[in-house]
């Protein structure tokens, strides 16, 4: 059991999350499942002889658990998938009746940001302990997280920040083995359903098949990461079959790489 490869993957009850976890587990991976959905965790646990934890990323206490449970079980964790991720919950230019508005949900940034940054905290600390030092953090941002995303704000910024986690994270941890990347997916058919605009407009919108982006065509890029010894901080956009490294922008002057301690110039 000591000799295979252990991950851990958040969201893992569906959509693409899921679609690793199988992949992993007929490759000879042991996976452990964190998601909130304790019915279909489970089920999805069983189908890969794998372990669940009823997880919400946005409570430290949980993620700490899946964690220690993870490690309890096997000793090792060797990648960890944070894919756990929600639409806006609310439309966020619904006009009130008073003033002042009533309190947004800031549930979206809390899943999508707190739940990633939760996710690279712990996992920093469980890689160093591995039998060999070193793991891979692949975390799911978006790819509206390098454009403007109007009906999704609090999605858009929400997947700004794991960038922005990621290749902050991704340089300074490279010296310890530790490789943190992100996988920036265009439009893919999951579970995660639509803005609350469209639905509250009643607007179903269709893509053609070849504008969507297809699980496999994720799982491709994961893999990308994994087998890169050299992906540190890697932002990977992802359109159908074609896949982009996306650099941070260029700074304008010197003056901001200074701040910013940026070593590599």
């Amino acid at each position: 059991m000591a000799d295979k490869k252990v991950a851990l993957i958040t969201g893992g009850a569906s959509g693409i999350g899921l679609f690793t976890a199988k992949h992993l587990a007929a490759q000879g991976w042991h996976v452990s499942i964190a998601d909130l959905n304790q019915e279909d965790g489970e089920a999805a646990a069983k189908e890969i002889d794998g372990i669940f934890t009823k997880t919400n990323v946005t409570s430290y206490k949980d993620m700490a658990k899946v964690f220690s449970n993870t490690w309890e079980k096997y000793g090792r964790i060797d990648f960890v998938f944070a894919n756990a991720g929600i639409l806006d919950v609310a439309d966020f230019y619904l006009e009130s009746e008073t003033l002042p508005p009533p309190e947004p949900s800031l549930l979206t940034s809390r899943v999508n940001t707190d739940g990633a940054i939760y996710s690279a905290y712990l996992s920093m600390h469980y890689f160093r302990k591995n039998p060999v030092r070193g793991g891979d953090l692949i975390v799911t941002s978006s790819g509206s997280s390098l454009y403007s995303a109007a009906i999704l704000p609090i999605y858009c910024a929400s997947k700004y920040a794991v960038n922005g986690l990621v290749r902050s994270l991704g340089e300074e941890l490279k010296n310890e083995g530790i490789k943190v990347n992100a996988i920036l997916p265009s439009a893919v058919p999951t579970n995660i359903g639509l803005p609350p605009k469209l639905v509250r407009l009643g607007i179903q919108p269709t893509l053609p098949d070849d504008k969507i982006t297809k699980p496999e065509h994720v799982l491709i890029a994961i893999q990308e990461l994994l087998d890169d010894p050299t992906a540190f901080g890697e932002t990977l956009e992802i359109r159908g079959t074609k896949r982009y490294r996306r650099k941070q922008p260029p700074y304008p002057d010197d003056t901001m790489a200074f701040l910013t301690g940026d070593k590599r110039l």
